[in-house]
This record gives structure tokens, sequence and C-alpha cells, in this order.
């Protein structure tokens, strides 16, 4: 499926959500990292990325809000 995503609007829904929401992710995105940096040396996250993991999840929403 192509998906045509703002970007911007993407990152702000990725990033939202309660305070504990939030947390579990920015520790999630933490672990991540220091995982690939011990074992590899470098980490990167790019929106791409994110929009190819959750991608469908985001438009499913969108188009809920949308009815």
């Amino acid at each position: 499926m192509t998906m045509n995503i703002d970007k911007a609007d993407f990152l702000a829904w990725y990033f939202s959500g309660s305070d504990q929401e939030q947390y579990d992710l920015a520790f999630q995105i933490g672990q991540e990292a220091r995982e690939n940096l011990e074992e590899c040396g470098t980490f990167t996250i790019n929106v791409d990325d994110l929009i190819a993991m959750c991608g469908d999840l985001y438009l499913n929403e969108k188009q809920i809000k949308e009815i």
C-alpha cells in the first residue's frame, strides 16, 4: 500500500499520548539506541522507518477520526 503521510503530522501523532505512553516510548527508544550503540557503535532513527513500522496504524486512526 502506498502511503501519503505528512511527516510532521505523523511525528506529532507518534509522540502524542498520555504522560505514561510518552515515557514508555522514550524508554523504548532509549533501550533500542543503547543496544544498537553497544552492537554497532551507531544509532539512527528516522521518520521513514517509523512510518514503515506503524504508518498503517496512523492512517487507520486518522481515518476513524474523520468519520
